[in-house]
């Protein structure tokens, strides 16, 4: 993979966002980090649907949206299953 690293790291090492999620290691411990990059294919989704949000946003401070009706969908949903 073009877009991956590996770096064997200590405990002592590690970046403070992932060592909260070792909370019972030592500094002596070894640990192997891989980092990856986004593809160039996968970091144009993530645009696109970053877009797409902020475009739903933008709706919503207007005042575009409509309340939810929760027992609509469900029902939509139970529907569709039981057809399936």
């Amino acid at each position: 993979m073009p877009h991956t690293a590996l770096e064997t790291l200590r405990g002592n090492e590690l970046p403070r966002s992932l060592a909260v999620q070792f909370e019972d290691g030592t500094a002596d411990d070894v640990y192997i980090v891989e980092a990856r990059r986004l593809s160039p294919e996968d970091a144009a989704k993530l645009a696109t649907l970053r877009a797409d949000v902020q475009a739903g946003l933008d709706q919503l401070d207007a005042g575009q949206g409509k309340p939810l009706d929760i027992e609509s969908l469900l029902k939509r949903l139970k529907s569709t299953a039981t057809n399936a």
